[in-house]
């Protein structure tokens, strides 16, 4: 059943150029889909960042229990697609797509749960070449996210350290903007510990 819906997940959601599309609605009848939609992205084609960060993470997770290399394909072509749209310093706009970029917040979670999927890649990939692509591409996000959005971010900040800032949880309902999520430091730690394991 898992292998099912990630197949059928790849398949209404993945767009060939690695893009996400976050909802796909369909008669539930036939089967047939109606629609789809990015709801937490600017515009219904929008890609949301944090979206496609669950995509890179999701078809990761599933190449590491079942060893397909479909699934391998999607997570690298998810991946890249991130790494085509983030910016130089990798840690993306909420959605890649707001026509008001750069003056919208970022979503420092997105970059976190992408690091981690890339770390899945970097222990569990047979290739080597994708190997080590995965884990320089996962360091390098670790880097983005410990210079711009962990705490102390300079000399002067006081708050405790370690703690994850620029989330967006929700910008088209206002919910939590420019945030802490526990998702973020949830999907860094899991990185950080991936890393450990592979230093």
């Amino acid at each position: 059943m898992a292998v099912s819906h990630a197949d059928r997940t790849a398949a209404w959601h993945v767009k060939e150029d690695g893009r996400i599309i976050q909802s796909t609605h369909f008669d539930p009848r036939t089967g047939r889909v109606t629609r789809q939609e990015t709801h937490q992205g600017s515009g219904t084609d929008g890609c949301w960042a944090r979206g496609q960060a669950w995509g890179v993470y999701g078809f990761a997770a599933a190449y590491r229990a079942t060893g397909e290399e479909r699934f391998l394909e999607v997570a690298d072509r998810t991946a890249a697609y991130y790494f085509r749209r983030a910016g130089d310093d990798l840690v993306p706009f909420y959605c890649f797509d707001d026509p008001a970029r750069p003056n919208v917040p970022r979503d420092s979670s997105a970059a976190a749960i992408t690091c981690a999927g890339l770390m899945i890649l970097a222990e569990h990939a047979q290739d080597p070449i994708r190997r080590q692509r995965s884990r320089d591409r996962a360091e390098a996000l670790l880097s983005a996210l410990v210079a711009g959005s962990l705490t102390p971010l300079d000399e002067n900040d006081r708050r405790p350290r370690g703690m994850l800032l620029h989330g967006c949880y929700n910008k088209n309902a206002g919910w939590h903007t420019d945030h802490e999520l526990v998702w973020g430091d949830y999907f860094l730690l899991e990185a950080l510990r991936a890393w450990s394991r592979l230093r």
